[in-house]
């Protein structure tokens, strides 16, 4: 409970900035939110946590909430930063924001080829 706690406090920390930008307003904006599922597919608790969040996050914004698999996002954005010979501190500062990037990036190239098909 304290880690669904622990993101309802993320929520009320994010609402002002959101509302800064606007972000209510806009129709086609969503929050993709990155969903950590096992590799054969099933889903454990870390899965649970991040519905459970979503859920939340979705009830104060009206913006829809989207759970995108982050399978393997993790060591995509390790070999990205061996390529770009990022190490040490700044490695372990940004692996989590390359991360996400990638996973937001995985999103669109769904959406893309959704589209085109």
């Amino acid at each position: 409970m304290a880690l669904f706690e622990s993101y309802e406090r993320r929520i009320k920390q994010i609402e002002p900035v959101m509302e800064k930008y606007g972000i209510k307003d806009f129709d086609d904006a969503r929050k993709i939110i990155g969903l950590p599922k096992n590799m054969d597919g099933s889903e454990g608790e870390s899965a649970l946590s991040a519905k459970e969040f979503a859920s939340s996050l979705e009830a104060i914004v009206s913006i829809p909430v989207v759970l995108y698999d982050e399978r393997c996002t993790t060591m995509v954005a390790h070999r990205y930063m061996n390529e770009t010979n990022v190490r040490g501190s700044k490695r372990k500062k940004n692996i989590d924001a390359v991360a996400a990037t990638v996973i937001l990036q995985n999103y669109i190239d769904f959406l893309k080829n959704k589209i085109d098909i």
